[in-house]
């Protein structure tokens, strides 16, 4: 009986370990699924300014910044159509659900299990069925959980006890955040950074460009006064 006392208790420990993983990778897709929407959106609303700047006023815009613009546009409106299939395809939102009911199915099944282990005399027909029930609940799934969202939770359940060793858990968090949630979505913010620097660069040198001709269009116009 110890033995299989013992089995079940470590049984425990991995429940412990998925439940975390699993609600660490459901707030995950959560997050990236919004910062999603929100360059995308960004995206949208950014050109669609431009868009209806150059149509209010077509006077203030050279030639070359009328197609510079129209090129962009294009490019933006690809990079939109990629970046909602792409999100499509990931289906962030639908695998966020199944992992955090999955996540509260085993929660509950751990307390139950928990109990039944600090008993005096567990009842071990009762831990087999509650350890079967985990997994089928893991299995009814169908997705799982990565390498990386264990690593995040593993990361944040750290409790450091040290001055030294609590800014050495922040750094490693903060650092592995960034990989964490940034390199996921580098094709979202690197278009968004590329797109919004390209058309304020273009337009900056062509202010730049048309700034001594305006100034010696007003001079003339000052002499001839």
């Amino acid at each position: 009986m110890s033995d299989e006392l013992e089995y079940y208790k470590n049984l425990a420990r991995i429940m412990i370990k998925t439940k975390g993983s699993r609600f660490t990778a459901a707030n995950s897709l959560m997050v990236k699924e919004r910062w999603s929407l929100a360059s995308t959106s960004l995206l949208s609303v950014f050109m669609t300014g431009w868009g209806v700047w150059l149509v209010a006023t077509p006077e203030a815009f050279s030639p070359s910044i009328v197609r510079f613009f129209g090129g962009l546009s294009i490019i933006a409106s690809m990079s939109i159509l990629v970046l909602c299939l792409l999100d499509s395809a990931y289906q962030r939102s639908v695998r966020a659900e199944k992992l955090q009911q999955n996540a509260l199915q085993i929660s509950v099944t751990l307390r139950a299990l928990e109990r039944e282990l600090c008993a005096p005399s567990p009842n071990f027909r009762h831990v087999r069925a509650l350890a079967a029930e985990y997994e089928k609940d893991v299995a009814d799934t169908q997705i799982n959980h990565t390498p990386s969202d264990y690593k995040k939770w593993l990361i944040d359940s750290q409790m450091p006890v040290g001055r030294l060793d609590k800014i050495g858990h922040w750094l490693k968090s903060v650092c592995y955040d960034i990989w964490y949630y940034i390199v996921p979505l580098s094709i979202h913010i690197g278009l968004v950074l590329v797109l919004v620097i390209s058309s304020i660069w273009f337009f900056q040198r062509e202010w730049e460009k048309n700034l001594p001709r305006s100034k010696t269009i007003e001079s003339s116009k000052a002499i001839n006064r």
